[in-house]
């Protein structure tokens, strides 16, 4: 079977969806790996187990969105050496991002073992859990150079068209998953460290199944590694493209940190509503994050084509495929609320503190689509700096200013919450300006 979608010919919608949907399921399997995390520990460990467990939420998004971050700079200068049919380039370019992969997984991993501890404090845990969650997330972090190895070959298959590998590689990690953590729990009685060590162990299994992949050296298999030699050639556009939205990343996950040590300082009932909705909250923004990436690799594919009349077009379909599908699930999620709260956690008091903070963002969530598509677009185009410029001033600092009024004029929940889409209308205002006075433009010769 051909798992490569043809994103340079023939209908820019089917191409999109062909590409994205497949690439969405993988973004809702990888949700499994914390969802189920939460669901064993809510149902098994009680409340304070799953509130450990989602206090840690914000400080592995930080460390993995870094990495994401380095990855898109590799999909950019991939795709579009794609679209500009020079295979040995894509090769040579694949095999530097899995260098950095390596390299910034082991360094981001001691970081997070010896440093989390500390970020815990900082973030306000309360002390009745804090042993569980530091636990929680140091073991979690043997994960990370795993995670980074496999984000990196995800992006290399995905910049030549292929969103179905990736799929189903994530699906069979995710079953080992869930089966490893009933088995840790209800065999072992490990607590949160086998809900922990099953996430690494199952990480291990996917990456042995994308370097089966990488290896092939089918000649239908437009990635295959023939030995990592480092090169500067290829290393420094990658990175030119990737820090600027790794640092953008983690600076927008740092603000929801704050926000989540504002929240913590509410107590376990409000920190377990929040850490649940985090997970729910997911099912939607994954939804924004695959047409997000779906854009950027379109972009990046026709512009390397010298085709850039079809890459607006991909822009612009691609707002109202994402917008339409954010919308959608966003109104289930909000239908199916209190449903989906209680498969986490039975108290109903933090159901209801979860409903109010649903009914506050899934509403305007649809404005985070917008968001990722038109960023996704410019790191497509090679301009992750403005697109980074942007959503740091207006999703960072303007949205930590309004945090500090909030905080001093109403502190309460719904308000705090109520930060979320203001800022998001404040960004998608900017990075829509920008991307309509700004041509795209390759990052390489054609």
């Amino acid at each position: 079977m051909n798992t490569h979608v043809d994103l340079l010919h023939g209908s820019v919608y089917k191409g999109l969806l062909y590409f994205a949907l497949p690439l969405l399921a993988t973004s809702m399997i990888q949700l499994l790996f914390s969802t189920a995390d939460m669901l064993f520990a809510g149902n098994l460990l009680g409340m304070g187990a799953a509130a450990a467990i989602g206090s840690s939420t914000m400080i592995v998004f930080f460390l993995i969105n870094f990495l994401l971050g380095l990855s898109a700079g590799a999909s950019v200068v991939i795709s579009q050496y794609f679209g500009a049919k020079k295979p040995g380039n894509v090769r040579s370019a694949m095999q530097n991002g899995i260098i950095i992969a390596i390299v910034g997984g082991i360094i981001l991993t001691v970081l997070s073992y010896v440093l989390s501890p500390y970020i815990l404090v900082l973030t306000n845990v309360p002390d009745n859990i804090m042993d569980m969650a530091s636990t929680y997330i140091q073991i979690y972090s043997v994960s990370i150079v795993f995670t980074a190895v496999y984000d990196m070959g995800f992006s290399a298959m995905r910049s030549v068209g292929n969103s179905r590998s990736p799929f189903i590689y994530l699906a069979i990690g995710g079953i080992v998953h869930i089966i490893l953590n009933a088995f840790f729990l209800l065999v072992f009685e490990m607590g949160v460290e086998g809900l922990a060590w099953s996430t690494v162990l199952s990480q291990i299994l996917i990456v042995i199944l994308v370097f089966r992949n990488l290896l092939d050296k089918n000649p239908e298999n437009p990635i295959h590694l023939e030995g990592l030699h480092p090169d500067p050639f290829y290393t420094y556009p990658i990175l030119r493209i990737g820090l600027p939205v790794a640092i953008q990343s983690t600076v927008i996950t740092l603000s929801n940190i704050i926000i989540q040590a504002q929240i913590n300082l509410f107590g376990d009932e409000i920190i377990a509503a929040f850490s649940v909705y985090l997970k729910i909250d997911n099912i939607v923004w994954l939804s924004t994050v695959a047409f997000g990436q779906a854009a950027m690799i379109f972009v990046g594919q026709n512009l390397g084509a010298n085709n850039v009349s079809r890459a607006k077009e991909g822009v612009m379909k691609c707002l109202i495929i994402s917008v339409g599908i954010t919308f959608a699930v966003s109104m289930l999620v909000l239908w199916f609320g209190r449903p989906l709260f209680g498969l986490f956690i039975s108290d109903a008091a933090v159901i209801g503190y979860g409903i109010i903070i649903l009914m506050i963002l899934m509403p305007l969530y649809f404005l985070y689509a917008i968001m990722e598509v038109l960023s996704g677009a410019l790191k497509g185009a090679g301009q992750s700096f403005a697109a980074m410029s942007i959503i740091l001033i207006d999703m960072c600092v303007v949205r930590m200013i309004i945090l500090m009024i909030v905080m001093a004029v109403c502190p309460e929940l719904w308000a705090v919450i109520m930060v979320y889409p203001v800022t998001w209308i404040i960004t998608v205002a900017t990075l829509a300006l920008y991307y309509k006075v700004r041509p795209l433009t390759s990052i390489i010769e054609v």
